[in-house]
């Protein structure tokens, strides 16, 4: 699980008005990801991303989007 400094979470529903998060988060190496929280669940965990310390984060990928798949909250070796 790779470590990451929060950046922006950003709060949006989508046309058909379901909601989502949009997590934004810089990588050890500087390289920014975005993620999404679709699920009334992932959303809950990108909502508990803590804003003044790392974090740990893994995603799966579909159709060229990052959906989140877990958070670990300080950091994960």
């Amino acid at each position: 699980m790779m470590n990451f400094t929060l950046i922006e979470l950003c709060e949006g529903q989508t046309k058909m008005g379901r909601p989502y998060v949009k997590i934004i988060a810089r990588n050890s190496a500087g390289k920014e990801f975005s993620v999404l929280a679709c699920t009334p669940e992932k959303i809950a965990e990108a909502l508990s991303i803590p804003v003044d310390r790392t974090f740990g984060m893994t995603w799966k990928e579909q159709n060229g989007f990052r959906f989140l798949d877990s958070v670990k909250s300080g950091d994960q070796s």
